[in-house]
């Protein structure tokens, strides 16, 4: 009988500790992942025909649509799947990476998501871009282009 209590009770202690660790790699709920990330991190990347371009923290090159203005996207609905804006959080200062010259900022969209501006200019990856460091999206409908740094000669007269 001792033995079996103390089968029953190993046996128990396995099975909580495997709960336990298996809990510990659950996802967080969206309020507790909120409330734990970091802010959207806009970095700056070489391309070889561009110059100097942004991206997102993954390396994802950013642009801009000739017919937002500063403060006021009006990329919404199929735009917006085409072109997803890169967000934030309320409130949440999104951080420049060393040699970004520009300010950044963030706006309240018209679905009340907050997107992330470069010196006012609202800021979108391009669903078109399937790894970091692509810049098919540059040019398209003479309304696209990356985000170029002072120092770019990626996109004059773009911004």
């Amino acid at each position: 009988m001792i033995g079996t209590f103390r089968w029953r009770f190993g046996f128990s202690l396995a099975i909580l500790g495997a709960l336990v660790l298996a809990g510990s790699a659950l996802p967080l709920s969206a309020s507790a992942t909120a409330m734990t990330s970091a802010a959207p991190t806009v970095q700056v990347a070489q391309d070889t025909m561009l110059g100097s371009i942004l991206t997102d923290s993954q390396g994802m090159t950013l642009y801009i649509f000739k017919k937002d203005k500063p403060g006021e996207s009006v990329c919404e609905g199929t735009c917006a799947q085409k072109w997803p804006p890169l967000t934030a959080a309320e409130g949440m200062q999104p951080v420049a990476a060393s040699g970004i010259p520009g300010k950044l900022g963030e706006i309240k969209r018209k679905d009340d998501t907050y997107q992330v501006t470069y010196d006012g200019m609202p800021l979108y990856r391009f669903a078109g871009d399937s790894k970091p460091g692509e810049t098919s999206g540059q040019g398209l409908g003479g309304v696209w282009y990356v985000v170029p740094t002072a120092a770019s000669t990626a996109a004059k007269g773009s911004m």
